[in-house]
């Protein structure tokens, strides 16, 4: 596949653009900002720039429809995932939940339990039930996994917003993990836990949406302006040197 020229991406807003003239009330459209944030990933990253413009472009057709919702929302997951490699970030290490609970399911298979059925009703009993120690282990460490995996990615959110892991307990954090985290379930069609969920209103998916792009400017737009004032200092240097 060919790389995808700016001329193209320019063509393809324009198109989008027109498509949403045709509808009512839009609550996400390109703004300065945007605008700007797309300049410094495509410095960056052209990738990661595209990814972010087809998140922008298809959270802003209105009617929203859930595809429209998973696709934009997909888009800031995968661009999320790739920030920790822009920024020369530490990445998290994954927490890998799915051997876990493939070891729970064995020790509980070995220890002769009978399998859970869906429906049968058992899970509703709120009585204590005695089961063999390598049971509860295993258990115990799909636990332990699922609240690593939870550390990892609040840890991930701090590293993007501040460049310190440490800061991922701070109030400041709190906020921008759990937009960043309604964009990751967002991809999905259907929340099992939740299977009758509405489609989430626009302003909620703008505000989300906001949080997650102005901590984004606040970190790239200062690694710009620290490499501008070095490139302007090392010109400066430069016309020293020759005169």
């Amino acid at each position: 596949m060919g790389a995808v020229s700016l001329t193209d991406r320019a063509d393809y807003r324009a198109c989008r653009a027109s498509a949403r003239l045709r509808n009512d009330a839009i609550a996400i459209s390109w703004t300065d900002d945007r605008r700007q944030l797309a300049g410094i990933l495509a410095q960056r990253e052209p990738d990661a720039s595209e990814l972010y413009e087809r998140a922008v472009d298809g959270l802003a057709i209105s009617p929203r429809t859930r595809p429209l919702l998973m696709i934009g929302a997909h888009c800031i997951r995968e661009l999320i995932a790739m920030l920790p490699h822009l920024l020369g970030d530490q990445r998290q290490p994954r927490a890998n939940i799915e051997r876990a609970a493939k070891e729970l399911s064995a020790a509980w298979e070995n220890a002769g339990l009978r399998p859970p059925e869906a429906g049968s009703g058992e899970d509703d009993q709120a009585a204590p039930r005695a089961v063999p120690h390598t049971v509860y282990r295993a258990a115990f460490d799909v636990v332990a996994v699922a609240v690593e995996g939870t550390q990892n990615s609040r840890r991930l959110t701090a590293t993007i917003a501040t460049g310190e892991s440490l800061a991922a307990n701070a109030p400041q954090i709190d906020r921008l993990h759990r937009e960043i985290e309604k964009f990751r379930r967002w991809c999905h069609r259907t929340d099992y836990t939740r299977p009758h969920v509405a489609l989430p209103p626009e302003e909620e998916v703008e505000s989300a949406l906001n949080t997650i792009e102005h901590a984004l400017l606040g970190r790239l737009g200062n690694m710009a302006d620290r490499v501008a004032v070095v490139l302007s200092a090392v010109e400066a240097a430069n016309r020293r040197g020759s005169e």
